[in-house]
């Protein structure tokens, strides 16, 4: 450091102050000429500019991310930063086009993935704000649900986001779930109060009606629906090279409403049910159609649909099945079915059952890709740890919309930066708070030599301490 301020009262404006400098500048973005020649077609370059900033600032905060905080490490003033996000803003469209820009390869084999995250919020009147079951809690809590459709690299197992939609329940949703709550709650207290439990199936002595085809339109359906068509729109326009055969989501999306949904575009579903489903055998009719034949015994196969068997150094054993069957959940779809059972050393079992509307995928592949689904958790944790999506305070649609999506967006650029750190470095171990913990520092020794560099006569005492100021104050902005 001596030998930088002998540099600067020398005059060396070319000296070793810049060339400290360049040394520390690890951020791994692409320059701003770079980046706006990525997404010039998507917003304006006002809006690229503003977007470039907040991304190097979400890497700057340490602490929760909020737009005051960002605001604190930004060039730009809090109000300029709430204006930007009230603005309408293409954000399935920059994803792709930093997608296509940073990360795509045409050798690399792509799957959808599909999921839903929920996060407590406090307050009442956020925009979606209702009651959501968490897994984490293991219960309903209190808070925003966001319904999102990432694309998977097979080879590298890595996930990228692209498009995120808030569910919101309609009026007809809630007047649904308090109907639910209330004839549960009429269950529970007849029972207590020593009544029998209502006679399954109709009353003796009704006639036959002709069912009622019921629509399925609930809240997690029309946001799946939604961002799954506006992608396949925004590929087409963007990257119609692109390929995507299936499309991979937890049980919960393992019925016909996804799987037609699906299927009009041309792809297979690959889910999983749940261990107590059944499984039946596919009878066709002799004038054609389909019906429900005998359930399987899914711990009891005949060894005609055994696949593999594997037995570990512990005792362990696996044995995997495939058949083609039917399931309720499906309605009279024949789907592919691969049954993963367990055989403990003690002699318990467990019994995992995956299927596609794909009746000729082996079944090593269909594993495969549903293992890898869980890739779309890791960009749910990163937007939540590091990017703001568990900390924001916005609460009006718009601007909570487009921090949300400013969240899953800097999921997409992180793995970029990631690569490269990891690259240039030589750690396969760096992660997204190694690059937090850097940038945060060259922040800081940015502005102290930017503080030496505007003091003619720097003196190394007490004083300096006191005299200098971070731009990172609390009330700064």
């Amino acid at each position: 450091m001596s030998d930088i301020l002998e540099d600067k009262k020398k005059g060396n404006k070319k000296g070793r102050i810049f060339k400290f400098l360049h040394q520390t500048s690890t951020f791994m973005l692409p320059s701003l000429d770079s980046f706006s020649s990525i997404l010039k077609t998507s917003t304006s370059s006002s809006n690229i500019r503003t977007l470039y900033c907040l991304i190097k600032c979400m890497f700057c905060v340490r602490s929760k991310v909020t737009t005051r905080s960002l605001s604190r490490y930004s060039s730009y003033s809090l109000r300029h930063l709430f204006r930007f996000l009230n603005k309408d803003i293409d954000w399935l469209c920059i994803r792709i086009l930093l997608f296509i820009g940073l990360e795509f390869s045409s050798s690399s084999t792509y799957i959808f993935a599909t999921d839903e995250t929920v996060e407590g919020k406090s307050g009442k009147y956020s925009y979606g704000l209702s009651q959501f079951y968490s897994s984490c809690d293991k219960q309903p809590i209190k808070g925003i649900c966001v319904s999102a459709l990432s694309l998977i690299e097979v080879e590298s197992k890595t996930s990228f986001m692209i498009d995120i939609e808030q569910v919101v329940y309609s009026e007809a949703d809630k007047l649904r779930i308090a109907d639910d709550k209330a004839k549960k709650k009429a269950a529970t207290k007849r029972l207590a109060n020593g009544g029998a439990a209502l006679p399954r199936g109709r009353k003796k002595g009704t006639k036959n009606k002709p069912k009622e085809e019921k629509k399925d339109d609930k809240a997690s359906l029309r946001a799946f629906k939604s961002i799954f068509s506006k992608t396949l729109t925004a590929f087409g326009k963007h990257l119609p090279v692109l390929k995507v055969k299936y499309v991979v989501g937890d049980t919960a999306y393992a019925n016909e409403n996804y799987a037609a949904l699906i299927e009009e575009k041309g792809m297979f579903l690959i889910s999983k049910l749940y261990t107590i489903a059944a499984v039946f055998e596919v009878k066709n009719k002799t004038k054609g159609g389909i019906t429900y034949g005998e359930k399987f015994d899914l711990h009891n196969l005949d060894k005609e649909y055994l696949q593999e068997t594997e037995q570990d150094d512990n005792g362990m054993r696996t044995e995997i099945y495939q058949l083609e069957g039917l399931s309720q959940a499906m309605k009279k779809r024949k789907i592919n079915v691969v049954v993963h059972k367990t055989i403990r050393k003690d002699g318990k079992e467990s019994v995992h059952i995956f299927f596609s509307t794909d009746l000729k995928l082996d079944y090593k592949t269909l594993i495969k890709y549903y293992r890898i689904r869980f890739q779309i958790e890791f960009d749910f944790r990163d937007a939540k740890q590091h990017f703001g999506l568990s900390d924001f305070k916005n609460y009006k649609e718009k601007s909570m919309t487009n921090f949300i999506n400013l969240s899953f967006t800097m999921t997409l650029i992180s793995k970029s930066m990631v690569r490269k750190a990891r690259e240039k470095y030589k750690n396969q171990k760096l992660g997204i708070l190694d690059l937090k913990v850097l940038q945060n520092h060259q922040f800081h020794t940015k502005s102290i030599i930017n503080w030496f560099r505007n003091n003619p006569e720097p003196n190394f005492n007490s004083l300096n301490e006191e005299q200098f100021m971070p731009h990172d104050l609390i009330n700064a902005a």
